[in-house]
């Protein structure tokens, strides 16, 4: 009877429990009859019987009233169930449009991006957020119409609708911070200052009774960015182009506690299987457990709708267990395909060169509780190489194992200063007077086990490369300080080196060239 709530994707699911209704009436058969008994002691078992339906009767009429007219009915976010809210800001914003003098134009993520929006206002533009790595921040002029929703979740986007001079529409996506880092969205809910004061412009008339509405005073918002982007694109045309994570650590703090994820994708291809539908799942994989948050694409906003524009946020969220595990997590994401037919399949990942491969996504390393081991650099001859901002190589020992003459050993400190998108590779290269290579080691510099992408910021790791010195190398004669190394990382797939800066040497360096081996 359980099986349907267990074996689904938004297990439990509270719906697919309903088979086990019918075997729970048998407790509730001997309930009746228990008090049955009792009351037979005191009148007659037909008028029992009589007495007890009606009472049931009554009380769970007048609870089932209680709830729907009094309870319900006085609970300020009711619209958002029924989607009220949604449409009421649809119409609004046809309404306003239509108005020649209204130029901007600010609501949340939830009154945006919905089905109502969409086919209310089929000329809105399509809206993303920057794939840039630094903040930016836009000025809104005072009077701007914003719309939220009653109880409106603080932390979403908001998308600003502007008129330019030509009449086109254009949407930006903003930050719902201010330069204080206090959420807008909260200040208009809680009827905070500025906006607790009224306009002195006057607000277009329209319906708003689910409606936070009025016109906001001078602001100057964050733009929208994505955190951490990534290229992941799946065989229906959808791409996961980033992620965006609050934190670098779950202290042990936060068990109990819901670590949020917000996912940012895109339809590059709407002619592939276009009038199809998706899920997205979202795991977070634990020391000891799987953490998961499945649900529709979009958060609700279907994929037919979106445009080509268009880069949808996904938020998920995560609810950590207690006690929390030390150690480190990491992110699995990925889509289900929804066929007309009922059925549902795993989209694939596609590659540069068209091949299917995984049909997942590993990203988003984050420490746990008491963190990852700390491992120490302090033997090492310092090294002061930082590849594109993400990984430092921070010490370097290079030695001749006694018991094996014929190998240089060389030992690395690598430093993670940031998530890494890719598993990169290693390389060591060894070097004669001409520049060719005599000998050279590729490797994932943590091991199979601990690939870059699963860096998180702050980790050390150590590695060894071995490099077979050449054939003619005489320990008793040949000078080591003859050669010199070439270090450096690569992506796997494409072979693209990593751009490295080093002190002393020029800019535009791929590899990191050590002289003088002794």
């Amino acid at each position: 009877m359980l099986l349907p709530t267990l074996l689904s994707l938004e297990a439990p699911h509270w719906l697919r429990m309903i088979g086990a209704l019918p075997p729970l009436a048998i407790f509730y058969v001997f309930g009746a009859q228990a008090i049955a008994t009792a009351l037979a002691r005191y009148m007659e078992p037909a008028r029992t019987v009589t007495v007890l339906l009606a009472a049931v009767l009554v009380a769970s009429g007048a609870l089932t009233a209680r709830d729907y007219f009094v309870k319900w009915s006085q609970w300020p976010t009711l619209a958002g169930v029924f989607d009220a809210d949604q449409y009421e800001a649809a119409a609004a914003v046809r309404t306003l449009l239509a108005e020649e003098d209204v130029s901007a134009i600010l609501l949340t993520r939830r009154l945006y991006r919905s089905p109502q929006m969409r086919f209310l206002n089929p000329d809105l533009p399509g809206a993303a957020p920057r794939i840039v790595d630094e903040d930016a921040q836009q000025s809104i002029t005072a009077g701007a119409l914003y719309l939220v929703e009653h109880g409106a979740d603080p932390t979403q986007s908001l998308f600003l609708i502007e008129r330019q001079a030509d009449g086109t529409l254009i949407v930006t996506q903003l930050s719902p911070l201010n330069a204080s880092g206090e959420s807008i969205i909260a200040a208009i809910v809680e009827g905070k200052m500025p906006f607790a004061q009224p306009s002195t412009e006057a607000v277009p008339p329209f319906e708003q009774a689910h409606l936070h509405v009025g016109r906001a005073p001078a602001l100057t918002l964050k733009l929208e960015r994505i955190q951490y982007p990534l290229t992941a694109r799946f065989i229906n045309g959808v791409e996961l182009v980033g992620y965006t994570l609050p934190m670098n650590a779950a202290p042990c703090e936060m068990a109990g506690e819901e670590l949020p994820l917000t996912l940012y994708l895109r339809r590059n291809d709407a002619s592939v299987y276009g009038d199809l539908d998706a899920l997205l799942f979202a795991h977070l994989m634990l020391p000891d457990r799987q953490l998961q948050d499945n649900g529709p694409l979009g958060n609700g906003y279907p994929l037919t709708l979106w445009q080509g524009e268009d880069i949808v946020d996904d938020r998920r969220a995560f609810a950590l267990p207690r006690p929390l595990p030390s150690g480190k997590a990491y992110f699995e994401a990925g889509l289900f395909w929804l066929f007309s037919n009922g059925t549902i399949q795993r989209a694939g990942i596609v590659d540069a060169e068209g091949r299917i491969g995984s049909d997942q996504v590993v990203f988003g390393p984050i420490e746990l509780c008491h963190g990852v081991e700390e491992v120490s650099l302090d033997d090492l001859s310092p090294v002061d190489a930082i590849f594109e901002g993400r990984i430092a190589l921070d010490g370097i020992r290079i030695e001749r194992p006694p018991d094996e003459p014929g190998l240089l050993r060389v030992e690395l400190g690598w430093r993670a200063l940031d998530r890494s998108q890719t598993a990169y590779t290693a390389f060591v290269h060894l070097l004669n007077q001409e520049g060719g290579i005599v000998s050279q080691h590729d490797f994932p510099p943590g091991g199979e086990a601990n690939p870059t992408n699963l860096w998180v910021p702050g980790e050390k790791v150590r590695s060894i490369a071995l490099l077979p010195l050449p054939p003619d190398f005489d320990p008793a004669h040949s000078d080591l300080a003859r050669y010199r190394l070439r270090i450096g990382l690569y992506e796997p797939v494409s072979g693209r080196q990593l751009a490295v800066t080093v002190p002393g040497q020029e800019g535009g360096a791929t590899f990191l060239l050590i002289d003088g081996i002794q």
